[in-house]
């Protein structure tokens, strides 16, 4: 990777101090890991200031450093600097200036659930043929984005990109800087809605990712969900996929679900024959995905055995729905985040699963939800109590209003996780299944990291 003066140059409204390099070796935004011959990217967030760090980045041996105009600049004077009017705003043009070097086609990725499960999912069925830049966990804001560009390089055919979004107009500024030539929306759902109102507000918020490609590039379109398919007519080019509609180009049919929770479903593209796909990872919404990275696959010549292989391959990300098995107890740890949609998905999962114990749901509050908390929080006290839970433990301010709603055998309540930990493991025993979900601000991984522990402990 090489980034030219010329190329810091196009930035609007820079200063150059005392650069005598022609071209820079890449890009950091953090003085720990910069490497000798990298910009330096001194950015400004709610809790840190990259302007602190830059003599630590000089003694790393970064070639230059980016500041802002509030900076103390006079401290850098005898520095190879640009001073720029915003440097997250910098970063992520330099980034556009950096992806257009490059004639490849760039997929983004929004939407309200499981769009890094669908990224990570399309990027392994792409990678049986192409050799595929992609974001790196779930990094999809205002600096993952350029952050992900800036490691494009001549290798790469084709890019998978992450987007996301909690504010009008986010996604909108994320497209300036991706330039996507293809894009999907992996559904709409009850996200955010503090910042959105209502799961309208989330729709068009994630909508402008479709007036981004609308006339030139190509939509990947979930025809599952009505909001997505309105919000579709605007883009020309358009490939359908789901479940529901005869219609699609690209129509899944699900067969059945294993003991474990995995889905086995089909995939006919037009009127070609059906292929059938094996999950690895449980829950119907993996269905959903798994049929979306299909349909790309299927869009850019993958062949049908390489897409079966793929996703059969797949295994879960991170901390959404990982199925582990401790002492004869399966754990579905699904505690990397929360919306009522998520919940509910989960819970399905969850019920589907067949077991010779006890099903054990522990929930923690779903943040975000603005004025519409107790009520979405209530809404999935009702739904539990439409399924088979032989027990409900709930953590939080905002889940008490499930444990109110729910009618389970046993439910139980409480204000300490710790605690709530203990009994559940004290309850456990082989052939049970438990299900833990909350919102990342809740850290249900820690109830998680206890039952494992004392599972093992007691499994030696």
């Amino acid at each position: 990777m090489k980034i030219g003066v010329d190329d810091l140059l196009r930035v609007p409204h820079v200063s150059v101090w005392n650069i005598e390099s022609k071209s820079f070796t890449g890009v950091s935004t953090d003085s720990r890991t910069v490497k000798r011959g990298e910009i330096f990217f001194a950015l400004r967030g709610e809790t840190f200031d990259g302007h602190e760090f830059i003599h630590r980045a000089f003694a790393q041996g970064a070639a230059c450093a980016v500041i802002d105009d509030q900076a103390e600049s006079e401290r850098w004077k005898s520095r190879p600097i640009l001073v720029v009017r915003d440097t997250t705003r910098a970063f992520g043009v330099l980034a556009n200036i950096w992806r257009k070097k490059f004639d490849i086609p760039v997929l983004a990725v929004a939407g309200s659930n499981g769009k890094t499960t669908t990224k990570e999912m399309i990027a392994a069925v792409l990678g049986t043929k192409y050799r595929v830049l992609k974001t790196e966990g779930n990094l999809n804001n205002h600096v993952g984005v350029p952050q992900t560009l800036l490691r494009l390089n001549g290798r790469h055919e084709i890019g998978v990109v992450e987007i996301g979004t909690n504010h009008a107009g986010e996604i909108a500024y994320l497209c300036e800087i991706l330039a996507p030539t293809h894009g999907m929306i992996t559904n709409i759902g009850r996200e955010h809605l503090e910042f959105f109102g209502d799961i309208d507000g989330v729709a068009k918020a994630e909508a402008e990712l479709f007036s981004a490609i609308a006339k030139s590039g190509t939509g990947f379109i979930n025809t599952d969900d009505e909001r997505i398919v309105r919000y579709a007519k605007k883009i020309k080019k358009k490939m359908t996929y789901g479940f529901t509609k005869n219609s699609n180009m690209v129509r899944g049919t699900f067969h059945t679900m294993t003991h474990n929770g995995c889905a086995e479903f089909s995939v006919r593209l037009r009127s070609k024959k059906p292929f059938d796909v094996h999950l690895s990872v449980p829950g119907k919404h993996a269905m959903a995905n798994a049929l979306a990275a299909a349909t790309v696959g299927l869009s850019f010549g993958v062949p049908q055995k390489k897409i079966q292989q793929a996703l059969k391959k797949f295994h879960a990300v991170g901390k959404r729905m990982e199925t582990l098995t401790v002492g004869g107890v399966t754990i579905l740890n699904d505690t990397y985040n929360a919306n009522p949609d998520s919940v509910i998905s989960a819970l399905e999962t969850l019920s589907a699963m067949k077991c010779r114990g006890k099903k054990i749901v522990v929930l923690a509050d779903m943040l975000e939800m603005g004025s519409a908390a107790r009520e979405e929080h209530a809404r999935i006290g009702d739904i539990i109590s439409t399924m088979k839970f032989d027990y409900l433990f709930t953590f939080g301010e905002f889940s008490r209003a499930i444990h109110d709603r729910a009618r389970v055998n046993m439910k139980v309540h409480y204000d300490q996780k710790n605690i709530l930990s203990e009994f559940v493991f004290e309850l456990l025993a082989p052939g049970d299944a438990v299900l833990v979900k909350g919102s990342r601000g809740m850290k249900m991984e820690d109830v998680v990291t206890f039952l494992t522990q004392r599972l093992r402990k007691d499994a030696r």
